[in-house]
């Protein structure tokens, strides 16, 4: 596969913060470990605390086989099955408002957070999406948009302005 027919986005930390914190203390105790005696033990929690720590979630479509997978990043390599591309009716781009509720249980109280960003979803099927980029700049989103349409042969949609309009027409 030729890597630039791989688009890759990275959506961001594979695991939740708890188990990146149990992997930092994997390396930081293992190190201490090592410096005390060397052990095949500690090495190897070493690797499973990187392992914890470093591994992002990432998402990739491959227009050369129309592929895509949803993929475990460790550095620069990638572990996920490959599936065929659906047939794609249209590139959207979509705002979305997101909340984030944190609650504490000494206090029993909330505090929430929202925001906004900026989504590309390939729509397939009835209205299916597929969320393959995020950010909150418009302008990006639009660029990234014309080049997903562009490679699929599709028209973009873009539902960011105060009125939903085609920046490229649908192919029929």
């Amino acid at each position: 596969m030729k890597k630039d027919e791989i688009h890759q986005f990275t959506k961001g930390s594979y695991f939740l913060f708890h188990f990146r914190g149990v992997g930092l203390v994997l390396v930081l105790y293992n190190f201490y470990a090592i410096i005390q005696e060397l052990s095949l033990l500690s090495v190897l929690l070493i690797l499973l605390g990187t392992a914890l720590f470093f591994s992002k979630e990432k998402y990739e479509l491959d227009f050369e086989f129309m592929q895509y997978r949803e993929a475990f990043s460790l550095s620069n390599i990638s572990f996920g099955k490959w599936h065929n591309l659906p047939e794609i009716d249209y590139v959207s781009i979509f705002p979305t408002k997101l909340t984030q509720t944190i609650q504490s249980a000494q206090t029993a109280h909330a505090t929430s957070r929202s925001f906004k960003e900026v989504r590309i979803n390939l729509v397939h099927g009835k209205n299916q999406r597929m969320h393959i980029y995020r950010s909150k700049d418009v302008a990006e989103l639009r660029k990234k948009a014309m080049f997903f349409a562009d490679k699929l042969n599709v028209g973009v949609y873009d539902c960011t302005g105060e009125e939903n309009v085609w920046l490229k027409e649908r192919n029929s």
